[in-house]
């Protein structure tokens, strides 16, 4: 029997080796990539750093951005006005009271083609009717006189021609009478004669160029912040007013109305005695809203405002309203 030995086993690799092997591998695959990340760190650290160094100061918000507005120029300096300019023009209208109910108003703007319109109250001034003058033609109301509830008097221009009459009611209104001009009492101006004041018996060159007439005793012009009060030699005594709006005459004088003044929101009430040189105020109407065209008269210690398309009256000389 024969017998064979066994073939010799060939040598296999040792699995402790390979496994060292593996190892070394990848402990230096490890270093070299924590070696890479920490050159790759450092790298952005410096760029960071460098970055913080060009700016100085880090916002720790949201950044406000700040536009420097251009100088302005030097101011001129301008001179200050020694009155006040009205806040509105004074009314070209004429107005007057007989009593604490009874008054007259007309609307004096030009004559025109249109009839004139010409209003009576009774109530104090809560309403107002039309006066019927078509048959006289008049076009424009010149001026009224209210000598009484009854008795008034008014200079108006009539018809096409627009030539100065007068007319006078002992009725209330009911009736009328023609006059001639200069017949009666009343001073007015005429719109086509602007610089003129016209009395019965004379004519006086005017100051300005009067927004208003007021006759009584007295005679004065409302001009721009100022009354012209008519002395007896005819010659025109100035007195300042800032802000006048309206005037009338009354028993001392005259009455006057000017926008705004010292503690009042409104219209002051001012009292000028017709040889006075300064007007002293009387009360304050309050107005809601910056006043419109404005008329005052007074009769007694009844005045009258018309200030827009209201009336109001005070029983007081316009102490309280």
């Amino acid at each position: 029997m024969t017998s064979s030995l066994p073939e010799r086993e060939k040598p296999r690799p040792s699995t402790r080796s390979w496994r060292s092997r593996l190892r070394r591998n990848w402990r230096t695959l490890a270093i070299v990539g924590v070696s890479i990340f920490l050159i790759a760190d450092i790298i952005l650290v410096v760029v960071a750093l460098g970055v913080n160094d060009n700016d100085d100061t880090a916002p720790s918000s949201a950044p406000t951005y700040v536009i420097d507005a251009p100088a302005s120029p030097a101011a001129t300096p301008t001179s200050t006005p020694t009155a006040t300019t009205p806040a509105i023009a004074a009314a070209p209208r004429v107005f007057a009271a007989a009593n604490g109910t009874s008054a007259w108003r007309a609307n004096a703007a030009v004559c025109s083609d249109a009839p004139a319109v010409f209003e009576r109250s009774d109530d104090g001034g809560e309403t107002f009717s039309s006066v019927d003058l078509e048959a006289f033609d008049i076009r424009q109301v010149l001026a009224i006189r209210a000598d009484s509830e009854s008795v008034v008097t008014i200079v108006a221009a009539v018809g096409d021609g627009c030539e100065v009459s007068e007319f006078r009611s002992f009725t209330a209104g009911a009736f009328w009478a023609d006059y001639e001009a200069g017949d009666g009492a009343a001073a007015f101006i005429d719109s086509a004669e602007p610089a003129t004041v016209q009395f019965p018996d004379r004519d006086v060159a005017a100051p300005c160029a009067p927004l208003q007439l007021a006759e009584g005793d007295s005679v004065a012009v409302l001009c721009t912040n100022q009354v012209h009060v008519l002395d007896a030699d005819d010659g025109w005594r100035e007195v300042s007013i800032p802000g006048a709006l309206a005037i009338a005459a009354n028993d001392s004088g005259f009455v006057i109305a000017a926008a705004g003044g010292e503690d009042c929101a409104g219209i002051s009430i001012l009292s000028l005695e017709a040889s006075s040189a300064e007007a002293q105020k009387v009360g304050c109407f309050t107005a809601e809203s910056a006043p419109q065209a404005v008329s005052i008269a007074q009769a007694g210690d009844a005045v009258w405002l018309w200030s827009g398309s209201s009336v109001s009256v005070s029983t007081d000389a316009g102490a309280t309203w």
